[in-house]
């Protein structure tokens, strides 16, 4: 269940999870990764200063957009020509590529991830440059983590602001997109 139509309101709140994410076919990624748009227009790690960069794998967003899967693993069932006819599960005659009807499918959802796009998220960092709050972040060498953008190329590469401290390895800290 869910609503169709319009929400008009004067104040919505959401006190936990304060980042906007969307669902992406992102295979093979973890939470807190940053994450690229890749070759196969699909979403993936990230090369060191990459200017594809798009997002980071959200942990529990406040605001879910795209969310088909949602959990439910439902994918969408479309009519098919059949015999030179396209007919729905009725027999009734429908428009070629038109939903029918939904199943559920269990691996529907497996190589879907929510990319946060705007707010304060959880990500992968590697410290070896000394991050502190306000540092501009860019994608690293390491896959899927960010470090602390030095002023060296990488512009267009730019992906977050940090939150928090981090001084030295790898971490994951909040930061802002």
């Amino acid at each position: 269940p869910g609503i169709n139509g319009e929400i008009d309101a004067s104040k919505f709140n959401v006190n936990t999870n304060p980042d906007i994410a969307e669902m992406f076919y992102s295979p093979n990624v973890q939470e807190g990764d940053v994450v690229c748009i890749t070759e196969a227009n699909t979403f993936g790690w990230c090369n060191e200063e990459d200017f594809r960069v798009a997002g980071i794998v959200s942990t529990t967003p406040g605001f879910l957009l795209n969310s088909k899967c949602d959990g439910h693993n439902n994918v969408e069932v479309r009519a098919r020509d059949i015999e030179g006819g396209v007919y729905d599960r009725e027999g009734n005659r429908v428009n070629d590529n038109e939903i029918i009807g939904y199943e559920n499918d269990e691996d529907a959802c497996n190589n879907w991830a929510p990319i946060a796009l705007q707010g304060r998220v959880p990500a992968k960092v590697d410290c070896s440059g000394s991050i502190s709050p306000g540092d501009r972040l860019v994608t690293s060498s390491t896959n899927g983590h960010l470090k602390k953008y030095t002023g060296e190329n990488a512009g267009d590469a730019l992906i977050a602001r940090s939150l928090e401290n981090c001084s030295e390895g790898r971490g994951i800290i909040d930061v802002w997109i």
